[in-house]
């Protein structure tokens, strides 16, 4: 596990990097209460990110029946790529397999479980954007 310079992480956070491994870039505030499971590709960060309190970041390679993995339905690495100068909204749950751009929103209580391009505003259960920003 690393964390940048500058970074905050509020009290009552939990981090789990059991799995695989979790980097947060610096000047990148995690918000109280939030959760950040690595999974076992491990979940990366950007810089200049603001995580805001009670949201939920955790990747698993959940069995389902059969035997297939998360990663092996999905198709790709089941990694959490979060780009640069990201805003994730209170209460919001993004999950396995996912890559969030450089710049992009996600409003409140949305659940992000597929990838947001860069500069988007994402919003909804399941997320999508509703706008690129310039």
């Amino acid at each position: 596990m690393s964390i940048g310079a500058n970074s905050r992480i509020s009290s009552f956070v939990r981090i789990s990097s059991s799995g695989g491994p979790i980097s947060i870039g610096s000047h990148t505030d995690v918000g109280v209460g939030s959760f950040i499971g690595g999974g076992e590709q491990g979940v990366s960060i950007g810089q200049d990110c603001l995580i805001s309190p009670n949201s939920w970041i955790a990747g698993s390679d959940y069995k389902r029946p059969g035997g297939t993995s998360a990663t092996e339905v999905a198709g790709k690495p089941g990694r959490i790529t979060i780009g640069n100068n990201v805003w994730i909204g209170a209460g919001a749950s993004i999950q396995d397999c996912v890559t969030i751009g450089d710049g992009a929103i996600i409003a409140p209580n949305s659940v992000v479980v597929t990838d947001i391009p860069a500069n988007a505003i994402a919003q909804g259960n399941p997320a999508k954007p509703i706008f690129i920003r310039r």
